[in-house]
């Protein structure tokens, strides 16, 4: 990758360090390119713009072609455009990584489900939290740790996500009426272009939250 390869409107991660030392990498998206500067949008934690400082120096994750790569970019200044944005400077190396991690997003969203191979009714969950790699779903129906689930995501305003999930964690079992499942999906199969949806559904929902957050 090189630096002629970065566009407007692509999806980038920046990582974080909170005030509590927790790591987090946080959506946001290249607005702007100019000249050898780069305007990417302010990314928000819990509700909140995180205030990354001029001069500061920001680790930055992105994917291009299938592969993720991580550059580092100094902050030169801040523009207001509709959203808060940091203007960076335009990297001049790559380095290619192993992808480690998805942001989680604590949302609801509808999913349907069945084992494997099975030809059975499908199962009805919602999301406690969702990322590019996996899930935390509740259910009042059957599932169980280690399963391979067919799966169909309900993703708002866009077509359904179709993938396989494996159940890796139970972490609350149902045992009478009213109670729920809670179990640690990842995913298994799922087309990259798929999980690019729920990637761009994650930054789109984190996006909303920033503006509303402006509102107030």
């Amino acid at each position: 990758m090189k630096a002629n390869d970065l566009r407007e409107n692509q999806l980038i991660e920046i990582e974080v360090d909170t005030d509590s030392n927790e790591q987090l990498l946080l959506p946001s998206r290249i607005e702007e390119v100019v000249d050898n500067y780069l305007h990417v949008s302010v990314p928000m934690y819990r509700g909140t713009i995180l205030p990354l400082r001029v001069g500061e120096t920001i680790k930055i994750y992105i994917n291009f072609n299938d592969n993720t790569y991580v550059f580092y970019a100094l902050v030169v200044g801040r523009k207001w455009n509709k959203i808060p944005l940091l203007i960076i400077e335009k990297p001049d190396q790559f380095i290619k990584i192993q992808r480690r991690g998805f942001l989680r997003l604590p949302v609801a969203v509808p999913i349907k489900y069945r084992p494997a191979g099975e030809n059975t009714e499908l199962y009805d969950g919602v999301t406690v939290d969702i990322s590019g790699g996996g899930a935390l779903l509740s259910t009042q129906c059957s599932i169980e740790e280690g399963q391979i689930l067919e799966m169909e995501i309900d993703l708002p305003d866009r077509e359904p996500v179709f993938c396989r999930a494996r159940v890796i964690r139970l972490l609350e079992r149902r045992t009478r009426e009213g109670q729920i499942n809670k179990a640690a999906l990842q995913f298994s199969e799922i087309i990259e272009g798929k999980r690019d949806k729920i990637i761009n559904f994650i930054f789109e929902k984190q996006r909303e939250w920033i503006k509303k957050g402006l509102r107030q």
